[in-house]
C-alpha cells in the first residue's frame, strides 16, 4: 500500500523556504552525504520523486558549475529521473565544496535544513492510522556517527537497530515524531498526527465503552434468563399466587421487563427499592424453585 502521509510529507519539506544563506547547502549536504545513489555511475543523485528531483537539481546547479545530463527511465514499474555530470568527480571533493562544518556552530535553521535533506535521502515515516514509526535506513557506521552527534539538538530519542548491512536509526514515539516533523518545520504533519492520535482514543474509549457496556448487558440477560425459568416454573406447578404479595408482585415485574438490570427494576418499582434488595427477593424466589424442583423430582 503507498503512504501517502509520507509522500505529503516529502512534498511539504521542499516547499518549505530557506531561512538564511546556508541553509540550502547543509539541505544538500544531508542529502548527497545520506543518499545511496550519490554518484553512482556518475550520477548526481536518483529519485522517483519528480518534485523532489526539480527541488535538488535546481539546488546542485546554482552550487556546482557542472554540465548537466537530466534522465528519466522506466524501472520495475516506475519512473526514475537522474541528474548525470559530463566532469569525473568523486565524493569528497563535492563534500568539500560544500564546506559545511556540521558539527560545530550551526544555527538552528540549518540543522534542521540538514536534518531535511537527511530525512529525503534515507528517511521513511509510516501512516500513523497504522503505527507511529520513524526511521533513517543507515548504510555505514560513519553516517551514523554523524547522526548521532547531531541529533542529540533535536532533543528527541532514538534507537538503533541492525538489518543486514544497514543501521537502523529509529523511534516509535508519537510525540517525538511530531517534535522531529515540527524542527524540519513541516506542523503540518506534526499536527495531523496528533490529531490522529486524539481520533485513535476517541474510538479506543468508545469501543471499551462499547464492549463493556455489551459485556453487561450479556451478562443482565442471562441472569434474566434464570429469574424468568423460575418464575415460570413457580408459575407452572404453583402459580404465582403460592409467592407472598412482595413476591408476587417482584416476579410479575420481572416478566414484564426481561431486557433490564435489577438496579433499574429497584428504581421503576413502586415504591422503589435497592438493588441489593431487589436481589435478595430474586434470590429468595430462586430458592422456592430450586425447592419445588425438588420435590418435583
Amino acid at each position: 500500500m503507498k503512504n501517502l502521509f509520507k509522500d505529503k510529507i516529502k512534498n511539504n519539506l521542499i516547499n518549505i523556504p530557506f531561512k538564511c544563506h546556508l541553509c540550502s547547502k547543509y539541505f544538500l549536504f544531508g542529502y548527497l552525504f545520506f543518499n545511496k545513489n550519490f554518484l553512482k555511475n556518475n550520477n548526481f543523485f536518483l529519485t522517483n520523486n519528480k518534485n523532489i528531483f526539480d527541488f535538488i537539481s535546481s539546488i546542485i546547479k546554482k552550487i556546482f558549475s557542472y554540465t548537466y545530463f537530466i534522465s528519466k527511465f522506466n524501472f520495475k514499474s516506475e519512473i526514475l529521473y537522474t541528474l548525470s555530470i559530463k566532469e569525473e568527480l568523486n565524493k569528497i571533493s563535492i563534500l568539500n565544496i560544500l564546506k559545511i562544518d556540521i558539527d560545530n556552530n550551526h544555527k538552528y535553521c540549518c540543522l534542521s535544513s540538514f536534518y531535511r535533506g537527511v530525512f529525503l535521502a534515507c528517511g521513511r515515516i509510516s501512516n500513523p492510522e497504522l503505527e507511529y514509526y520513524l526511521e533513517f535506513n543507515i548504510s555505514n557506521s560513519e553516517k551514523y556517527q554523524l547522526l548521532l552527534e547531531t541529533y542529540s539538538h533535536i532533543g528527541i530519542i532514538m534507537k538503533k537497530k541492525k538489518r543486514k548491512e544497514q543501521i537502523l536509526f529509529y523511534t516509535k514515539c508519537s510525540e517525538d515524531i511530531e517534535d522531529f516533523l515540527t524542527f524540519l518545520g513541516d506542523t503540518e504533519s506534526s499536527l495531523e498526527i496528533m490529531n490522529i492520535k486524539i481520533l485513535k482514543n476517541v474510538r479506543n474509549k468508545v469501543n471499551r465503552v462499547v464492549n463493556c457496556e455489551t459485556a453487561n448487558i450479556d451478562k443482565v440477560l442471562k441472569a434474566s434468563e434464570k429469574q424468568i425459568e423460575d418464575i415460570l416454573f413457580i408459575d407452572s406447578k404453583k402459580g404465582l399466587n403460592f409467592l407472598t404479595l412482595e413476591l408476587r408482585k417482584l416476579a410479575i415485574f420481572r416478566l414484564n421487563n426481561q431486557d433490564i438490570s435489577l438496579k433499574d427494576i429497584g428504581e421503576m418499582i413502586n415504591p422503589s427499592i435497592t438493588r441489593s434488595s431487589v436481589y435478595y427477593k430474586i434470590k429468595k424466589i430462586s430458592k422456592i424453585a430450586d425447592s419445588l424442583r425438588k420435590t418435583d423430582g
